[in-house]
């Protein structure tokens, strides 16, 4: 091994090194610029005699993915640029069912925008977000929590919605 080392072994512990201090760096840098993202917690009320369709809401997130843009290789290594993330809630709070859309600051107006776009009478106000009052350690006696996360059957390059309303 020594003599694989010395007769230029090292030039691939090197790269293996150079490259694990790259992607190092990377994350650092990207923890960075998420830290520096404002996100703000939008609640939306949608009138109950409300007749759109689910194609609606379809829209809406349609809208949204407008957001995402391709993030340049030199944006990405020099200032570690990611991709700004929209997160979509429905929560109850003592029987008030609420939809609830936390989104980066900068994309308050295209949110705002994409909903009055497909409901008029909607209202849109910015409320704190309802996690900081609760307890981090569950299961307790207070909250009765339930939670859920969706997961693709098919790979992801087909449709979520394979059928037409």
């Amino acid at each position: 091994m020594w003599i694989l080392f010395v007769n230029g072994g090292w030039v691939i512990v090197a790269i293996m090194l150079a490259r694990l201090w790259g992607i190092m760096r990377l994350y650092r840098l990207q923890g960075k610029y998420a830290a520096a993202i404002e996100y703000i917690l939008l609640a939306i009320d949608i009138p109950k005699d409300s007749e759109q369709t689910p194609k609606a809401m379809e829209q809406v997130f349609a809208t949204m993915t407008g957001a995402h843009q391709e993030i340049s290789k030199r944006a990405k290594y020099t200032k570690g640029e990611i991709q700004m993330a929209f997160s979509c809630e429905i929560i109850s709070i003592d029987g008030y069912v609420q939809f609830l859309i936390r989104t980066p600051k900068v994309y308050r107006d295209l949110v705002e925008g994409s909903i009055y776009a497909q409901y008029p009478d909607a209202e849109i106000t910015e409320v704190e977000d309802y996690t900081r009052s609760m307890s981090t350690q569950f299961p307790n006696d207070q909250y009765q929590i339930w939670g859920s996360e969706l997961q693709l059957v098919h790979n992801e390059a087909y449709p979520i919605r394979t059928y037409r309303f």
